[in-house]
């Protein structure tokens, strides 16, 4: 799941880690599947530097913490981007009420 996010984000292994604050090893061991599970602070400096906020943050923190299962992550960002892409110019607009 983090190999996956960190190339749709179009970052190395090396950028995510300086901009997350971690050590080059900490980010590619994670991938790897070396360390299952990352610790709550690391979990949440991946998904600020992933820029995952909200409901795709928390599934995140959740899966890194080995709390729920990767796929879920993925699962919410998917039912999360119909959402801000609606919110766009074509979105239909409210029709008033007649009195």
């Amino acid at each position: 799941m983090l190999r996956q996010l960190r190339t749709e984000a179009r970052l190395t292994q090396e950028e995510l880690a300086e901009q997350a604050g971690l050590s080059l090893r900490s980010v590619s061991d994670l991938e790897r599947g070396i360390n299952r599970t990352a610790r709550k602070d690391s979990a949440l400096m991946l998904a600020s530097a992933l820029n995952l906020t909200g409901p795709v943050q928390e599934a995140f923190v959740a899966a890194a913490r080995g709390r729920a299962e990767p796929a879920r992550v993925l699962a919410v960002r998917s039912e999360a981007a119909p959402v801000s892409a609606s919110l766009g110019s074509d979105a239909p607009r409210r029709q008033r009420p007649t009195r």
